[in-house]
């Protein structure tokens, strides 16, 4: 007797919980409820920062923030005086075919401040959300538009910037170091040793 009772007690220690696992994986997922996708793969709980700023010269000096109408503004402010005036309405952000203005995480500006290089989709790589979309918005048009688009998914360009005369952006997409120029649909798109020979500058 007691041989026997070991044995269903050995059994009862070491058997696989099966039935209590498989009436948890019948429960629906509880959106309210905390989990790390939620925490680390959403913008959910991304903290709050000041806008980036950037001076555009010695007395003044530009930032976003949230506009009235949706979207951010890129504003600028007077150190001296306080004096406040937007340089880029959100209405500007509003790629073709759209309704809503871009999430803006980031910008750039050209040299002569006519164009801006716009962040935004960013995807995480290892511990940076350094991948994402580019796009570049002509101010004075107030037309954006998007870089590397032509057979590339979202979610693929890195380290964009402008060339020092403004008129190219250059990226990478797929390990590629590419150049384009902003103002016709002109791309080139070769690998980077053969872009790092290439005459890229103005």
């Amino acid at each position: 007797m007691s041989r026997l009772i070991l044995r269903i007690s050995t059994i009862l220690v070491f058997a696989p919980p099966f039935a209590p696992t498989l009436v948890h994986a019948q429960q629906p997922v509880d959106p309210s409820r905390l989990s790390l996708a939620r925490i680390f793969s959403s913008a959910e709980f991304r903290a709050e920062r000041p806008g980036e700023t950037t001076w555009l010269d010695d007395s003044t000096y530009a930032t976003l923030q949230t506009s009235t109408a949706g979207g951010v503004d890129l504003v600028a402010y007077s150190a001296s005086t306080g004096v406040r005036r937007v340089v880029v309405a959100a209405s500007a952000f509003v790629p073709p075919k759209a309704t809503a203005p871009l999430d803006v995480e980031g910008y750039q500006w050209s040299a002569d401040r006519s164009r801006l290089l716009i962040f935004t989709n960013s995807a995480r790589v290892w511990r940076e959300n350094t991948r994402g979309d580019f796009w570049v918005l002509d101010v004075a048009a107030e037309s954006p538009r998007k870089p590397g688009s032509t057979g590339a998914v979202p979610q693929a360009l890195q380290f964009a910037g402008f060339s020092p005369d403004g008129k190219r952006v250059a990226y990478v997409r797929e390990h590629n170091l590419c150049a384009e120029s902003v103002s016709y649909s002109f791309t080139t798109n070769k690998p980077f040793q053969m872009m790092a020979n290439a005459d890229i500058r103005p």
